[in-house]
């Protein structure tokens, strides 16, 4: 297997590790959940869990990629032979998983940006019903209208998008890309806030 590169420093890697833990789910649903799930108290859990199962699991994988410096299944399979190789896999797999459901969320990114670009939103009274026109639209694809409003076409922009940047390796391709999106995810956020504090 061809070597992909490594990270050229600690900050090209932080990107990445937060780019891979504050995504779309953290902006987009974990609000809602805390609202309906009881607050600071759902907050307070959340961080406990975080704290005594997501942080230790992650120190580990890190741990095992950097000594074994290869993909998930070869790093097991290096350092605890062929049969824990497959664990690895679980790893892949989750990967596979978790990028299926962000594939249409960031279809759904893509396509508002665009009716936002055009102005379609600006006078819309009814988010709620503009949504549930937009996600039914993603499978009329009886015509040529249907389909080009539909998801299906921004999710395959996407994935386009992230075999690109994949493709790439780490530093040209991962790392270089991470050094413009979580910033400007952090200016979209920040100009969020100030935003929401204007509104009466």
């Amino acid at each position: 297997m061809s070597s992909r590169g490594n990270f050229s420093g600690r900050i090209g890697f932080i990107l990445a590790a937060a780019g891979s833990a504050v995504g779309l789910g953290n902006i987009w649903r974990f609000p809602y959940l805390a609202g309906q799930n009881g607050g600071a108290i759902f907050l307070m859990i959340y961080l406990g869990c975080i704290l005594l199962l997501c942080y230790p699991i992650m120190v580990g994988e890190i741990a095992i990629g950097r000594a074994a410096n290869s993909d998930a299944f070869g790093s097991y399979s290096k350092l605890g032979g062929r049969k824990w190789g497959y664990l690895g896999l679980f790893g892949i797999l989750a990967g596979i998983m978790i990028l299926s459901f962000y594939n249409v969320v960031a279809g759904w990114a893509f396509g508002y940006f665009l009716h936002i670009s055009f102005g379609d939103l600006l006078n819309e009274p009814d988010f709620g019903g503009f949504f549930g026109t937009y996600v039914n639209d993603i499978i009329d694809l009886s015509s040529w209208a249907g389909f080009s409003n539909s998801n299906l076409i921004f999710s395959l922009i996407f994935m386009v998008l992230t075999a690109l940047i994949v493709a790439q390796g780490i530093q040209k391709g991962i790392e270089a890309s991470n050094k413009i999106m979580m910033p400007s995810l952090y200016a979209i956020l920040l100009g969020i806030i100030v935003y929401s504090l204007t509104l009466p």
